[in-house]
């Protein structure tokens, strides 16, 4: 299995490589994706919150 990172742009329910790739049409892949980051989603990273796993704590707790 040969492992190969690149950029690709998510539009319409399709993933576009911003960069050529050596694939025979139709071949099929498996994707891990990882977001780069973006000034929205370091905006919300800084924000406070309740914190990992507070939506399955109980209230009354």
């Amino acid at each position: 299995m040969v492992t190969r990172h690149f950029r690709a742009r998510y539009s319409r329910g399709v993933f576009e490589p911003l960069e050529e790739l050596d694939l025979d049409e139709g071949e099929v892949v498996l994707l891990r994706i990882r977001q780069e980051p973006t000034p929205k989603r370091e905006r919300e990273a800084m924000e406070p919150g309740p914190g990992p796993g507070s939506a399955d704590r109980d209230p009354s707790s």
